[in-house]
């Protein structure tokens, strides 16, 4: 396990068990947490400067957390989560998969404004429960740890410095997406002769690389829907 993600969840398990830690959203840094600052501090308590980057709440937490080295993936079966995997509904929640089917999280104060969890579950470990997320952040420092449920498997990429052994999960990609992992896909469409427009590989996935990837998977039969997911990405390496 990744030292960054084992220091998080250590920090987490240790908040959840000490009940001087209780949940409040009006002082909410220590010794109190609510949901998101419960998340940002287990980060920041194991070396990431999420709050330097941007993360005060759910609304920001995810731009942040890409900043600073996570990867944001499609709402997952409980399966298919890894310890450390911070489940974001970007308007309402977060939670902290620690495994065996098991979150923590800061919840609900249970009706006590006092400091301190009053009633052992301000802040607790719990089975995993099936909120509406919007994503899973997965911290994945370095491409060849991006990790997803989509798609993995041994493939050569053309990254622009030479071509890469990469025994990797590529991520599912989409316009807004930023990142690493889009500019190995803009520079791969690129070698195949398909534009991504003047800034070329940026790794922002805006319109141009939008219509770049269309037009790709037009021409290798693929469903046009301009989405880089399992099919489109074992196209693309062929290249």
């Amino acid at each position: 396990m990744n030292d960054i993600i084992k220091k998080a969840l250590d920090w987490a398990l240790e908040t959840a068990k000490d009940n001087a830690h209780g949940y409040s959203q009006a002082v909410r840094w220590g010794p109190d947490y609510d949901c998101s600052s419960f998340i940002i501090s287990a980060y920041e308590n194991a070396g990431l400067k999420v709050k330097e980057a941007g993360a005060s709440y759910t609304g920001n937490l995810r731009d942040a957390f890409e900043k600073c080295g996570f990867g944001a993936y499609p709402r997952q079966p409980v399966s298919k989560l890894e310890p450390g995997d911070v489940l974001l509904n970007e308007r309402h929640h977060a939670a902290m998969y620690i495994g065996d089917g098991k979150v923590a999280a800061a919840r609900s104060s249970d009706g006590f404004p006092l400091s301190g969890d009053q009633s052992g579950r301000e802040i607790c470990v719990q089975n995993y429960y099936d909120y509406p997320w919007d994503c899973v952040l997965r911290y994945a420092p370095q491409v060849n740890s991006v990790q997803s449920t989509e798609y993995s498997g041994q493939s050569t990429v053309n990254s622009g410095q030479g071509t890469v052994d990469c025994d990797v999960a590529l991520p599912v990609l989409k316009k807004g997406d930023k990142g690493t992992a889009v500019k190995i896909m803009q520079e791969l469409l690129i070698a195949g002769g398909f534009n991504c427009g003047p800034d070329g590989a940026d790794g922002d996935f805006g319109p141009n690389t939008a219509k770049a990837l269309k037009s790709f998977q037009t021409a290798r039969e693929l469903c046009a829907d301009t989405v880089c997911g399992k099919e489109t990405w074992e196209e693309l390496i062929k290249i």
